[in-house]
């Protein structure tokens, strides 16, 4: 009956993080790729406070939106963009903003790895197996049971409501993406969202039309992955070692 797993040893930042991201952005300018795994409230507020400090991100990429894929909050929304579309709409503004006043040099490009891509990569029960003869003193096994007790219950909720063993790799693959670009095809479409719909607060909106006066700030979309080399690379990046066909 005692715990599984020590309590943590580090400390938690004592910055603000909004105050945090815009100075280390300043301290290497161009270097550093921002990669947002959650609802986008602190880079928003950071875009409001510091947008000279946010612009100097070599990249932004937002594990966000669901742009030709349904949602996994509401019908049309993905999570990060619901829980505070506004802080989306903000990102969106700062950037569209400074491409107006600066040109194309003006703002770091904009990824968006939404559910169009994020459903397509999985990571399968049995790829958390011990495998057969693996001596029982290898320190594998240890890392492999931390990662079943770390995604048990997510893997319960995809069996139960998706009838998949396993689970998408949403923030995962985000990360993977920003350093293997050439695992994905990317569009640059205008794109906005929607802040107050009774059914579509934080659907995410490319405007595909090809107008000029596109409804939106262009950014660039993830709609194609290579999903059985993406979870390769993944698990490699786990295990060390090439992954199971």
């Amino acid at each position: 009956r005692q715990p599984r797993y020590p309590a943590p040893s580090s400390a938690l930042e004592p910055d603000h993080a909004a105050e945090l991201l815009p100075r280390l952005l300043r301290a290497e300018p161009g270097a550093l790729t921002l990669i947002t795994l959650g609802p986008l409230t602190n880079v928003a507020l950071a875009a409001i406070n510091d947008p000279d400090g946010l612009a100097c991100a070599r990249r932004i990429v937002c594990m966000a939106g669901a742009f030709a894929a349904p949602g996994n909050v509401t019908p049309v929304a993905e999570y990060n963009a619901w829980a505070d579309p506004d802080a989306l709409h903000e990102l969106l503004q700062w950037r569209a903003d400074r491409l107006a006043a600066r040109g194309p040099d003006g703002a770091p490009d904009l990824l968006f790895v939404g559910l169009d891509v994020t459903h397509q990569v999985i990571l399968r029960r049995e790829d958390l197996d011990d495998p057969p003869g693996e001596p029982l003193h290898d320190p594998a096994r240890r890392f492999r049971r931390f990662l079943r007790d770390l995604t048990d219950s997510t893997m319960a909720f995809h069996r139960d409501q998706r009838g998949l063993d396993g689970l998408t790799l949403h923030d995962p693959l985000a990360v993977l993406l920003a350093a293997r670009p050439d695992l994905c095809r990317t569009r640059r479409w205008p794109v906005a969202v929607e802040r107050s719909g009774a059914l579509t607060r934080g659907m995410t909106v490319a405007d595909r039309r090809g107008w000029k006066d596109a409804v939106g700030t262009p950014v660039d979309v993830c709609v194609e992955v290579d999903a059985e080399a993406a979870r390769a690379a993944f698990l490699h990046g786990l295990f060390g070692k090439p992954s199971a066909p």
